[in-house]
C-alpha cells in the first residue's frame, strides 16, 4: 500500500523503488521474528518514500524546505525521498539508532523534521 494523505501533494506510484525497495524487503511487517517496533505494516502508516522531493513539489506544498538547499546525499539521484534520506543503518545518534540526525525538540518543531519541512 501507499501512503496517502490529503495533505501530500507529490506525486506517487505503486511500491517502493531504490534504496526504500531493499529496506521494505524486511521492514514491511510480513516477516516473523523482525522486531515489531521497527517495523512498517504499511506505507500508508509511515513516512511516504518513493517521491521526487523537486523544486516544483515545495512550491506547490509551500511549506518544504527547497531541495536545492539540502544536503546533497539527502535525495536519491533520481531526486526521490527514500528510507535512507533520514535513515542510516550504519550510524545512529545517542539516543536515537538509525536516524540520520538527533530527533530532539518539542513535539511541534522537532529540528529532525524541519530538516525539509517548513511547517
Amino acid at each position: 500500500d501507499n501512503y496517502t494523505s490529503l495533505t501530500m501533494d507529490a506525486t506517487t506510484t505503486p511500491g517502493a523503488d531504490g534504496a526504500s525497495k531493499l529496506c521494505l524487503s524486511c521492514h514491511d511487517g510480513t516477516h516473523p521474528g523482525v522486531d515489531t517496533n521497527h517495523t512498517i505494516s504499511a506505507l500508508a502508516t509511515s513516512h511516504p518514500v518513493s517521491f521526487v522531493y523537486d523544486q516544483q513539489l515545495a512550491i506547490d506544498d509551500g511549506e518544504l524546505v527547497d531541495p536545492t538547499t539540502l544536503a546533497s546525499d539527502i535525495l536519491d539521484t533520481n531526486s526521490k525521498m527514500q528510507c535512507t534520506s533520514c535513515h542510516d543503518i550504519h550510524t545512529s545518534a545517542a539516543a536515537d539508532p538509525n536516524l540520520r540526525w538527533a530527533y530532539s525538540g518539542s513535539a511541534n518543531n522537532v529540528a529532525f523534521c524541519r530538516t525539509c519541512h517548513n511547517k
